[in-house]
């Protein structure tokens, strides 16, 4: 069987072999193998040059990641030495903008190719850009200048032999791109992969900077709120020996050196840490102390301690006053153990406080005594969210009374639950002011109760609202009473001045005979002293409402005083006899000789108006102790007791049993005599039965009474 023999990658047969034909070729074969060797050995040689250039450009690059913090910087120092290593001439760094819409261009590096265009002219994504933003791997095009892409370049733009684009990624989302350009030769695979590894160099530059401009903008906003923050912020070590405090803390001591090194107690001036020589913490008001106590508890076991209500007496500017924080205790384990404390000073809060509870207190009683109907409900409403009740959130003594339950009673319970009465009217009210926030304020006629009622209500939150009810059935009376009045005061001025008037334009008339002229103005000066005494008596109630009575007293003799007001009236009516009784010993008396008269007036008067029949009107005084009495008595109908109660009100008068019609009259004149008597200091009453007369007396004292009303 033949053997092959095998050289320098040839086969050769034993015949072959043995005739020599193959020793020209071996001996061809083996320096051509020498030469082969040599060319391997060398282009093995370049290529560990070349990849030890490569290892010591990415070292480079990883440096320049770590040695920078700017991103500007260590792009740049990776850029350069991607650029030599691939050999390309010139390149970018860009940044993906805000908007995603074109590449923020970092720095660019021309290679020394004139280049004119504006260096602010916007860079859009497109092209050969936009396919490696969209793919996330490296692109490049050698003979650029026969791309469709070419026609993109602005005027201006050096010459682009060939491009290189490889992407910054971090998370998988393409940020930018390091492009190279106008290598000799042209681009390559080998270069793609070197681009590459650069373009993650770049990204993980990017993402620390990043990373740390996170970080510094944090430490800084952190060192702001620290610095101003109004609590008192301090690090402390396990001596609870201060390491750092913040602007607060450092002002609230007010110390010129710095805290570091105090202990707590001392750094914040704690009087307590005078108590002992060796210092805060050793007093022996220190043991109970509350902060030291969860400091060592938090320190010792970990456990924080919040919102710990602490109060100690602290000493600052030579002045010493109890002050009260908000203390909390964290403990910080890494890398060292130390203790965080916080303190908020929480002392004026706290007198607010108290001086809100107390006000709450005070107030708490105006509510629960206040003669007005409180409650403060709130409303209640349905599946389509309209009301239909209320809650009781709370009431006063008198709301509740207005329902006729207890307090306790009603608190919790809904209007449904507590009222008979179902009037829409007051939830429709009530919901308005809850849920619009308007307040009301109106009268209303209860006919349940038979009063009416002022009713104002606000909302002191949605949804809730408190209605304040007044019982003004006394001041609706005295209204209607006002509103009657004028209506009477303007029909009894109408009477005398219609005759005043009618009168005067007759007696105007040359016609008229001088007698019935003489009739005539008789009829008028009674017109007008009637119109006198109607305003005299307002004026006189009108002071005495106003407390502006004054009266100017003398002494004076009351008989003549009487005389005088009886030669005037009589007069009046020629169906009564005036009679005069007076004791002729009477002393003389200080009172006020005008207003004494328009008292006798209209007591004459009432008597007079109220003895239709005619009959004696006597007029007595005389001596009773220390006062004197005076009395008008008539033979009239008299007045029921029914009706004596009210004799004296204002604008009251008194209908007569005969014809049921109110006499004439504006029902002040006896208000008046009452309002003029006891501002001389006497008593005004009267006696009286039905169909019997009635006798009105009044006292005078001896001595000088009050002078004003």
């Amino acid at each position: 069987m033949a053997k092959d023999h095998e050289s320098a990658g040839k086969r050769y047969t034993n015949e072959e072999f043995r005739n020599g034909e193959a020793h020209t070729s071996i001996n061809a074969s083996t320096s051509s193998g020498a030469t082969q060797r040599s060319s391997d050995s060398r282009a093995e040689e370049r290529r560990s040059r070349r990849t030890e250039r490569h290892v010591s450009a990415l070292l480079a690059g990883a440096r320049a990641v770590l040695r920078h913090r700017d991103f500007a910087s260590s792009a740049r120092a990776i850029f350069d030495n991607c650029k030599e290593i691939i050999g390309a001439a010139s390149g970018y760094v860009a940044l993906l903008s805000e908007d995603g819409k074109e590449n923020d261009v970092l720095f660019l590096d021309s290679g020394g190719r004139p280049c004119t265009v504006d260096p602010n002219l916007p860079m859009p994504i497109r092209g050969l850009r936009a396919q490696v933003y969209g793919s996330g791997k490296v692109a490049y095009r050698n003979k650029f200048s026969s791309t469709s892409w070419a026609k993109y370049l602005p005027a201006g733009h050096s010459k682009l032999d060939n491009v290189l684009f490889a992407p910054l990624s971090i998370d998988d989302e393409v940020v930018g791109l390091l492009g190279l350009a106008n290598k000799s030769g042209g681009f390559n695979g080998s270069d793609a992969r070197i681009a590459a590894t650069f373009g993650e160099l770049a990204a993980i530059a990017l993402k620390n900077s990043r990373t740390l401009e996170l970080l510094e903008a944090g430490e800084a906003e952190l060192s702001a709120i620290l610095a101003n923050v109004p609590i008192l912020t301090l690090l402390l070590d396990e001596d609870r020996r201060v390491m750092k405090a913040n602007s607060a803390a450092v002002s609230f001591s007010r110390r010129n050196s710095d805290l570091v090194a105090l202990v707590i107690g001392e750094a914040l001036r704690c009087i307590r840490s005078t108590d002992d020589p060796r210092g805060c913490g050793f007093g022996e008001l220190c043991q109970d102390c509350g902060l030291r106590l969860a400091a060592e508890d938090t320190y010792e076991s970990g456990n924080s301690h919040y919102q710990l209500e602490w109060s100690t007496p602290i000493g600052r500017d030579g002045n010493q006053e109890e002050l009260t924080f908000l203390a909390t205790t964290v403990l910080i384990d890494k890398p060292h153990k130390h203790l965080l404390i916080c303190l908020e000073d929480i002392t004026e809060r706290k007198k607010g406080e108290d001086a809100l509870a107390r006000s709450e207190e005070k107030y708490r009683g105006v509510f629960e005594h206040m003669s007005e109907a409180l409650v403060l409900g709130e409303i209640m409403l349905d599946r389509n969210g309209d009301p239909y009740d209320f809650l009781i959130l709370d009431c006063n003594r008198p709301w509740a009374a207005l329902v006729g339950r207890e307090v306790d009673a009603l608190i919790g319970k809904t209007r449904r639950e507590v009222l008979a009465v179902k009037d829409p009217f007051w939830i429709k009210i009530q919901s308005e002011v809850a849920l619009t926030g308007r307040p009301a304020h109106f009268e209303r006629y209860s006919p349940a109760m038979g009063k009416w009622l002022e009713v104002r209500a606000y909302s002191p939150v949605k949804g809730q609202f408190v209605q304040l009810i007044s019982d003004v059935t006394e001041r609706k009376r005295v209204e209607e009473i006002k509103d009657e009045f004028i209506g009477m005061v303007s029909h009894e001025l109408k009477t005398p001045l219609t005759v005043v008037t009618g009168a005067i334009n007759t007696v105007l008339d040359d016609r008229v005979d001088p007698a019935d002229a003489r009739v005539l103005l008789d009829d008028a000066a009674w017109g007008a002293e009637t119109m006198a005494d109607i305003v005299d008596n307002l004026l006189e109630l009108s002071r005495s409402q106003q407390h502006r009575l004054v009266l100017s007293t003398s002494m004076m003799d009351i008989g003549g005083i009487i005389g005088t007001v009886v030669a005037r009236s009589s007069g009046k009516s020629a169906r009564h006899a005036l009679m005069i009784d007076v004791d002729p010993t009477l002393p003389k008396v200080p009172v006020d000789g005008l207003r004494l008269e328009r008292i006798l007036d209209n007591l004459i008067d009432n008597a007079i108006k109220y003895s239709p029949d005619g009959g004696e009107v006597r007029i007595s005084a005389r001596l009773e102790c220390s006062e004197v009495l005076l009395c008008v008595k008539d033979q009239g109908i008299g007045i029921n007791t029914a009706d004596i109660g009210r004799l004296f009100q204002p604008f009251a008068r008194l209908e007569t049993p005969v014809s049921g019609s109110a006499m004439q009259g504006i029902g002040l004149g006896l208000v008046v005599c009452k309002r003029l008597i006891e501002a001389h200091g006497g008593r005004l009453w009267v006696e009286s039965q039905g169909g019997e007369g009635s006798s009105f007396c009044f006292t005078l004292p001896l001595s000088a009474g009050p002078a004003t009303g």
